[in-house]
């Protein structure tokens, strides 16, 4: 498809070239020069805004004046609401205050959506941000849970090694000197 459209182009530059070519080359061999063509229409015809339109796109009608012009860019002597340019049933006063208002209603809505797809990213970001803080929290709590595994073996073993010293050397197994008192709840009630 691509192909196409690159050798579609290259055939219509090619013609464009060689057609500009022949019109240059036959101009300067009859060393004739086009004419600028001119809006104006002679005196004593009734003009009218398809007569001026008719002559080109170079040409625009002011209703106000009556008055068929040449089109610069710009409608000289002429307010926007009496030109017609191309064709006599466009009011280009509306047709700007239309562009303008569907030139605004699509930019509002582009950002309508831009807005909703940051909004919606924060959200999923914030999601993303609440899981990972959640599994560093998981993995976290895993590693303390092997640490104190590992510090309650480490204990058993020392207790166990200590043990075997005190038997070894006959010394009685350390008691603990103190018992904790556990008062039922008809002691504590008195």
């Amino acid at each position: 498809m691509n192909v196409m459209l690159w050798s579609w182009l290259y055939a219509m530059a090619y013609v464009g070239t060689v057609l500009s070519e022949e019109s240059h080359s036959a101009a300067h061999a009859h060393n004739v020069e086009a004419p600028p063509l001119s809006c104006r229409i002679p005196a004593g015809v009734n003009a009218t805004c398809e007569m001026c339109v008719s002559k080109g796109a170079h040409c625009f009608w002011c209703e106000k004046t009556k008055n068929c012009s040449d089109y610069m860019w710009h409608f000289p002597n002429c307010p926007l609401d009496g030109v017609r340019y191309k064709n006599c049933w466009v009011n280009w006063s509306a047709l700007t205050i239309t562009l303008g208002v569907l030139g605004g209603i699509i930019l509002a809505i582009i950002c309508c959506c831009c807005c909703y797809c940051c909004y919606r990213c924060k959200r999923c970001r914030r999601r993303w941000v609440q899981r990972a803080f959640e599994r560093r929290y998981a993995k976290e709590m895993a590693q303390r849970l092997a640490m104190e595994n590992k510090q309650e073996q480490r204990r058993m073993e020392r207790k166990a090694q200590i043990d075997e010293i005190r038997i070894k050397y006959g010394i009685p197994p350390l008691e603990p000197t103190f018992q904790r008192l556990h008062h039922d709840k008809a002691d504590s009630k008195r």
